[in-house]
């Protein structure tokens, strides 16, 4: 079901719920540009284990016991971070309420998300319900298709998927990034071949929500620490400017 996070992401400290990629019927509000450039589409090209268990979650989803099964496994775990939809997407309205459901029922758990889903208007009302949770951290992404939305409620920020070092969004308003000055290159250390830097969908270094996990797990790495799922959790938490930063936001 959740799959924990590789090194970068710290290991068993994160883990991940994905759906299978590139599919209209899933990932709601997905453009030309995040068809083409997505990550996860193609690791399940290259590694058809991924994609069985992506579509053994979409099965799983669309069961009626789903929320109390997700509970419970992330309960057993000891699970302090959840990353929703590194591959798939809020594909409906009573999906995405599952997971505000899930958000509400757990709120020792961090749970962050990127999504396109604003685009549609019903699934959206549900996004916006988990932006008042405490333990939630969500991303509007958007890219030249998309476009930027027109307002967006206060604890929601924008990602921007940059296709190359030109890619901005129009009319000057910038995606927050957690650190103003990236670094220009990424050196590929990928041993499947597939890296994002390859294939130039990295235009300006490591994707901004791992450097901002990095951040958020520094702490993490001292001694002992690393090993104590309760101090993981006590210094795994919500950044604070993501309360107040109105460079991004039109008033909601």
């Amino acid at each position: 079901m959740l799959t924990p996070g590789n090194k970068k992401l710290g290991g068993r400290r994160i883990w991940g719920f994905s759906l299978p990629s590139g599919r209209p019927e899933i990932c709601t509000g997905m453009s030309a540009q995040c068809h083409e450039h997505c990550y996860a589409r193609q690791m399940e090209r290259l590694r058809p284990a991924v994609l069985a268990r992506y579509e053994k979650n979409l099965q799983l989803s669309q069961l009626s016991d789903f929320e109390q099964r997700v509970r419970y496994f992330i309960l057993n775990h000891e699970i302090a971070v959840v990353r929703l939809h590194v591959g798939g997407e809020f594909y409906s309205p009573v999906y995405a309420r599952k997971w505000l459901r899930i958000m509400r029922r757990l709120p020792d758990v961090r749970f962050f998300v990127y999504s396109r889903a604003w685009r549609d208007d019903h699934i959206r009302a549900a996004l916006e319900r988990m932006t008042q949770l405490p333990n939630c951290c969500l991303w509007y992404s958007c890219d030249k298709g998309t476009g930027v939305p027109g307002s967006v409620t206060p604890r929601v920020r924008l990602a921007w998927l940059m296709t190359d070092a030109n890619d901005r969004p129009a009319g000057g308003r910038q995606p927050h990034l957690p650190h103003p000055a990236p670094a220009p290159t990424v050196p590929n250390t990928c041993r499947w071949r597939s890296c994002l830097s390859r294939r130039g969908w990295l235009a300006e270094g490591l994707p901004h929500h791992l450097r901002l996990l990095r951040s958020m797990l520094a702490t993490s790495a001292r001694g002992a620490l690393a090993n104590s799922p309760a101090t993981a959790r006590a210094i795994i938490a919500l950044p604070g400017e993501l309360h107040s930063d109105q460079s991004i936001h039109d008033s909601p």
